[in-house]
């Protein structure tokens, strides 16, 4: 990726185990998420994975480690020890969804378990026609629990969640981009340009307005339309006569570009 001043970089980067995650990977996405979140510099975030595959899953070596760990343990004990584990990694993943910032990811090769939870947790997903996408914790004989499952039947519909759940079975690019998981597939040559052209689109809007997208989302879902829409007019009410807003209705009598401090 090619600095920017206004763009976060998260680098998913193991790609001697296509990038699949232990404890402390998560634990460093979600440092990073909260880095940028702390910098007033950053505007869009942009999610990727080093080498040919964006991220396949939970890192078996770690998985058996818990495993082993749990098996160790007293009964009472070895729940807990699980319990916790499960939720340290959840909330690695919620940070994605409940940052401030817009957070753009692009795919190639394998996004398989984990890493399609990491995916449905983004704002703005693209990927490379050669992407792979699959809910594959059946086969490890566990239910997914960082996400997917609560996240995706909003984004591609609640039978195909099921579906996709319950066969683990790999599904495309274009099968994703159909179901409305992308917003778009691009040749893998073009996917850093095109995550980039978002970003800096991105980057010329209102950065209270984005925020407050995704806030007022993120608290409507699950709720009646009328909830959604008070938590709206409330939003607007507290955040709507920002700086922001004055420099849009500047530039527009100026006719230039906003400038967003």
């Amino acid at each position: 990726m090619h600095e920017h001043t206004n763009i976060g970089v998260i680098k998913i980067d193991f790609p001697e185990k296509a990038n699949a995650l232990d404890m402390e990977g998560f634990k460093a996405i979600a440092a990073q998420i909260n880095h940028y979140d702390n910098d007033p510099a950053t505007r869009v975030i942009i999610i990727y994975g080093a080498g040919s595959n964006f991220c396949a899953g939970l890192d078996l070596k770690f998985f058996k480690e818990v495993v082993g760990h749990y098996q160790q343990l007293p009964p009472g004990k070895n729940n807990a020890f699980l319990h916790k584990t499960i939720t340290e990694m959840q909330a690695a993943v919620n940070s994605i969804s409940q940052s401030n910032t817009p957070v753009i990811v692009c795919v190639q090769g394998n996004c398989l378990g984990a890493g399609l939870d990491i995916v449905s947790a983004c704002d703005y997903r693209i990927a490379s026609e050669d992407a792979v996408f699959s809910i594959k914790e059946v086969d490890l004989g566990i239910v997914a629990d960082l996400g997917s499952l609560q996240r995706l039947p909003a984004i591609i519909g609640e039978g195909r969640t099921r579906a996709l759940a319950m066969s683990g079975r790999n599904f495309t690019a274009q099968e994703a981009l159909t179901m409305g998981l992308l917003s778009e597939v691009v040749a893998i040559h073009e996917l850093e340009d095109k995550a980039l052209e978002i970003a800096e689109n991105l980057c010329s809007k209102s950065p209270a307005a984005l925020q407050g997208i995704k806030k007022v989302m993120n608290f409507s879902a699950g709720k009646t339309v009328e909830e959604g829409m008070s938590y709206t007019a409330a939003w607007n009410a507290a955040m709507m006569l920002s700086a922001d807003l004055m420099e849009i209705q500047r530039a527009l009598v100026e006719k230039r570009p906003p400038e967003f401090k």
